[in-house]
């Protein structure tokens, strides 16, 4: 049982190298001999930033905001929320590496690694600035360490992986008494409800765009609680 875990997250892993190298190639096949004006016409950089908030966050690093000039489409950005990024001069000057926040109007925001020299404030009063998109080394990393932290589950993290990876069946429970705090789940969505409430490890969810998923897991996150469990919810 412990080599079919160790298999599937050896398959994952060669998966996750493949994918690495293939975003590295795509990423530097796009951007092989263009100019900074191509890159911006299509969205994988921008050009002509200027500095308009600056405020220090966490671990030592800089949250900035840019203004995009009006002639800049930020509709057409390639580059979103947690995307890495490098800030430059547009002399060519590199200043810094972060990571794209978020889109604000005709502004972007921006974490800047640490300015460990005092040079990165200085900078960013001279002129006008360019924003290059990079190949998203951070998030293959953090799957890299997710894998690592997989292979070394001990407990209930390492029956858990048991069930995921199939080489254990998942356990069900018995069928159970309960109410529906939500009396307009039909059918599908009521026996959704009741798998998931008799699921000891895991349960999917799955349905079409307007089947009411997320009305389903509401009603399935209020049982659970309506029984003393703490639940933690998380979404993209």
């Amino acid at each position: 049982m412990e080599a079919t875990v160790t298999e599937a997250l050896d398959r994952m892993a060669g998966w996750w190298r493949a994918e690495r190298a293939a975003a590295r190639a795509a990423f530097v096949a796009q951007r092989a001999g263009t100019t900074v004006a191509w890159r911006v016409r299509r969205g994988l950089a921008l050009a002509g930033l200027a500095v308009v908030d600056q405020q220090a966050v966490a671990r030592e690093r800089v949250r900035i905001a840019l203004a995009v000039p009006d002639a800049i489409d930020l509709d057409a950005l390639r580059i979103g929320p947690g995307d890495p990024v490098t800030l430059a001069t547009e002399a060519g000057g590199a200043l810094t590496r972060g990571v794209f926040v978020r889109r604000d109007g005709q502004r972007v925001w921006l974490v800047l690694d640490g300015d460990r020299d005092g040079g990165l404030a200085e900078a960013l009063e001279l002129g006008t600035l360019v924003l290059e998109g990079q190949a998203p080394e951070v998030t293959f990393d953090r799957g890299d360490g997710a894998l690592a932290r997989a292979r070394a589950a001990r407990g209930e993290t390492a029956r858990l992986l048991e069930v995921l990876t199939a080489a254990r069946a998942p356990h069900v429970a018995p069928p159970l008494a309960w109410t529906p705090l939500d009396s307009a789940l039909d059918e599908a969505q009521r026996s959704a409800v009741d798998a998931a409430l008799r699921a000891s490890e895991v349960a999917l969810v799955w349905g079409p765009p307007g089947t009411g998923k997320t009305r389903t897991l509401v009603e399935i996150v209020r049982q659970r609680v309506a029984r003393g469990a703490r639940i933690l919810c998380c979404a993209a």
